[in-house]
């Protein structure tokens, strides 16, 4: 994309996605059935890719803390931006694991690639 190369304005969400949903689910907004729908099930739908853990097949999969309580800080963050405009919020829900093509890609919150 033409203005990505020119340093186009604009935040990653990535980050903050799944945090940020689970405080509609704890502000009663939303259900966690809702957010697991809008995140997982409907993303799958449109892109074709089945959310099912099959025996045999390689998994993916991400885990949540739906307790862990923590601050969004944009120096922490994976990706190169850091910023964002949620800094110092306080979120309950935190991603801790990830699989991705039945390869473990984040464990106990450290990316590992």
């Amino acid at each position: 994309m033409k203005e990505k190369e020119n340093g186009a304005n604009g935040f990653s969400g990535i980050e903050t996605m799944i945090p940020l949903m689970l405080n509609l689910v704890n502000k009663n907004v939303m259900t966690l059935q809702q957010v697991v729908e809008k995140i997982c099930i409907n993303p799958g739908k449109i892109f074709g890719i089945e959310n099912e853990i099959k025996v045999k097949e390689k998994a993916n999969l991400t885990v949540i803390d739906l307790k862990k309580e923590w601050k969004i800080k944009g120096e922490n963050f994976e990706s190169k931006l850091k910023w964002t405009p949620f800094e110092g919020w306080n979120v309950k829900g935190k991603v801790t694991d990830v699989v991705v093509n039945g390869k473990l890609m984040m464990e106990d919150e450290v990316v590992n690639l």
